[in-house]
């Protein structure tokens, strides 16, 4: 039978911080674990979807379904309606 040694300082700072790294890799990948983001280009190709009750022009098909709107029709909503605004801006 082989007698194991203790544990230095070193290689339990060593597992401490591996342990920790897991932990976080975990729960970040837990929490990305939402619908992929999509990527779309900046093709100006509007078109008229609906989000919720509301009709909403996005400036593609791509903009629209990472809203998670449904598209109506290729081109503008009526008048009135107001633009989508460009992710990632304000």
């Amino acid at each position: 039978m082989k007698i194991r040694r203790p544990a230095t300082p070193a290689e339990r700072t060593a597992l401490a911080a591996l342990t920790a790294l897991a932990s976080l890799m975990s729960a970040a990948s837990a929490l990305g674990q939402g619908a992929p983001r999509q990527v779309c280009t900046q093709e100006y190709a509007p078109v008229c979807a609906r989000l919720g009750g509301a009709t909403i022009t996005y400036s593609n098909r791509c903009f629209a379904e990472a809203a998670g709107a449904q598209v109506i029709a290729p081109g503008r909503c009526a008048a009135g309606s107001p633009p989508a605004p460009t992710p990632g801006t304000r």
